[in-house]
């Protein structure tokens, strides 16, 4: 349907769904692998090396996520990053500081150095404010 335009797909679990290596396995194991995948935990249960390592021996991403109740750790697992910023309180909600975004640049321009693909999505979309923070983003970033 979609071929060569389709980007990743992401798969978010419930906020109360806690590690289950097994599971995790399984499922990673019954994908196909014609398509990039990314996991967003939102429990910080999830965030250890027996995850990550799990998740890179699948080519999977960990969805790098600020998400209020479970935020990510910034660890790639795969040779490209999923980003999802859901506002600076991870409500969904404000504007990112320009710290905020300048330090979000400097780790996306290192990951950029190192070969990684990277996917960022800005989901603070109340009043607008995902339009103006990517915008001010793109400014830090180094050209290319």
């Amino acid at each position: 349907m979609l071929g060569e335009k389709a980007g990743p797909v992401l798969f978010q679990l419930h906020p109360g769904m806690k590690i289950d290596l097994e599971r995790l396995a399984a499922f990673l194991s019954s994908l196909p692998g014609t398509t990039r995948y990314t996991i967003e935990f939102r429990h910080e249960s999830w965030y250890e090396p027996a995850v990550f390592r799990l998740l890179e021996d699948h080519g999977c991403a960990l969805c790098i996520s600020d998400h209020a109740h479970a935020p990510s750790p910034r660890v790639v697992t795969a040779d490209w990053a999923y980003i999802r910023n859901h506002g600076p309180s991870g409500n969904y909600r404000g504007h990112y500081s320009e710290e905020a975004l300048k330090d979000w640049a400097g780790w996306i321009d290192q990951r950029r150095k190192e070969g990684i693909e990277l996917f960022m999505f800005f989901n603070n979309t109340m009043r607008s404010a995902a339009p103006k923070d990517i915008e001010q983003l793109e400014s830090f970033l180094a050209p290319g």
